[in-house]
C-alpha cells in the first residue's frame, strides 16, 4: 500500500452552529472511510493514488486533512448535499472496483479524470438516492475500468430516469433484449414499453438477425435461458419491432447482471409472438436455400435451461442435436 498517512478520525473546522446538511455530510464522509478501509487493500491503494477528483473528500479525511467549512457554504446547502452524493457515489464505486478485481476482472491502477467520468460525476451529485447512486456508480467504474464504454449521450439520457423508468428497464425491458432487439412488447405492456421508448432507451427498427450459414441456427441468451431458433431463418422481434437504442445498449451491458431475474413465460410468449413472423433467409452468399416440401418441424425455437431443453414439451426428452437434424430436414440447401 501506499505510503499515506491514515489516522482513524480526522479533525475538521466548523463553524459554531452545524446544521443538517453539514452534519449529514460528515457522518456520510466518516461512514464512506469505514466502509473503504474494509475493502482490499489494493483497491484503497487505488483510491489514495487515484488523481481522479471523485475521491478526494475521502482520501484528505484518510490523511487526516482539516476539512475546513467556510461559513458562507451554510447558504449553499445544495453545494453540500452535492458532496454528501460524491462521497456515497466514490464509496460505490471503490466496492465495485473491489468486486471486479475479487472476480479476475481487469481494475486499472490509476483513475485518471476524463470528460465522461467528469459528466456521471456531475449528473450522480443531483441525487442523494441509494439506488440512483449505485446505477452511477456502474456507470462510473466501466468507464473508469474501459473508457469510451459509455458515451456523454448516454450520461445526458440517464439524468433523465427517475425510480419507475429504473425499475421498468431493469425488471421489463432489458432481461428480454438479445443482441440489442427486445422479444417481449406485447407481454410486457404498452404503457411500460410506451415510456421506454418515449425516453429514448428503445426505438422502433425493422432489422432482423440473420443466421451467415442455412445449417446455422440464430442463438438468443436471455439471463438463465438460451434459445435456439430454427436453422437458415432469420430472427426478429414481434411486430411493431423494437430494439435498444445505442444508448439503451451501453446501459443494459453495464447494469444486467448474470442472476437478472427473467419470467419464463414472458419469454416463451414474447417468442411465440416474434417467431410466427420469423422466414427463410435469403442472404446466404454461396448458398441457394429452398423448404423441402412435405417436411415440417413442430417449432421456430427451443427454450433450454441447464442444458436442458424446456420447451416446447414435445422436445423436452430430445437434445440440440435432434432438433438442428429436424430443422436440416425441412430445408433443401445447394450451392449457388
Amino acid at each position: 500500500m501506499s505510503d499515506t498517512n491514515f489516522k482513524a478520525e480526522a479533525k475538521l473546522t466548523l463553524p459554531e452552529n452545524v446544521d443538517d446538511n453539514v452534519g449529514g455530510s460528515i457522518k456520510v464522509l466518516s461512514e464512506g472511510v469505514a466502509s473503504l478501509l474494509k475493502l482490499p487493500e489494493k483497491i484503497v491503494d487505488t483510491v489514495v493514488t487515484s488523481g481522479a477528483t471523485l475521491f478526494r473528500p475521502l482520501v484528505a479525511y484518510l490523511n487526516g486533512s482539516a476539512s475546513i467549512i467556510e461559513e458562507n457554504s451554510f447558504v449553499r446547502a445544495q453545494d453540500i448535499r452535492k458532496e454528501s452524493s460524491q462521497c456515497r457515489l466514490a464509496v460505490n464505486v471503490a466496492k465495485n472496483l473491489a468486486i471486479k478485481q475479487q472476480s479476475g476482472q481487469y481494475v486499472p491502477t490509476e483513475i485518471v479524470d476524463t470528460d465522461t467520468l467528469f459528466a456521471i460525476q456531475n449528473a450522480a451529485s443531483e441525487t442523494t438516492d441509494k439506488d440512483f447512486l449505485e446505477f452511477w456508480a456502474h456507470l462510473y467504474t466501466e468507464e473508469a475500468c474501459n473508457p469510451s464504454t459509455i458515451s456523454k449521450k448516454t450520461v445526458e439520457l440517464c439524468k433523465t430516469i427517475d425510480k419507475q423508468l429504473a425499475e421498468i428497464l431493469e425488471k421489463k425491458i432489458f432481461p428480454y433484449c438479445a443482441d440489442n432487439f427486445f422479444f417481449a412488447a406485447y407481454e410486457i405492456g404498452v404503457s411500460d414499453v410506451g415510456r421506454a421508448e418515449d425516453y429514448g432507451f428503445i426505438t422502433q427498427k425493422k432489422l432482423a438477425i440473420n443466421p451467415s450459414h442455412p445449417a446455422t441456427n440464430i442463438v438468443l441468451y436471455f439471463g438463465q435461458y438460451t434459445v435456439v431458433c430454427r436453422s437458415g431463418f432469420s430472427v426478429m422481434p414481434a411486430t411493431p419491432e423494437f430494439s435498444l437504442s445505442i444508448s439503451g445498449a451501453e446501459v443494459r451491458k453495464i447494469i444486467t447482471r448474470n442472476d437478472t431475474y427473467v419470467d419464463f413465460n414472458i419469454l416463451k410468449n414474447g417468442l411465440i409472438s416474434a417467431s410466427k413472423n420469423w422466414r427463410l433467409s435469403d442472404k446466404f452468399r454461396d448458398h441457394i436455400v429452398k423448404l423441402a416440401p412435405g417436411k415440417q418441424i413442430d417449432s421456430n425455437f427451443i427454450i433450454i435451461q441447464n442444458n436442458k431443453i424446456i420447451y416446447p414439451e414435445s422436445w423436452q426428452n430430445k437434445t440440440i442435436a435432434d432438433y438442428n437434424n429436424a430443422c436440416l430436414e425441412t430445408l433443401d440447401i445447394s450451392p449457388k
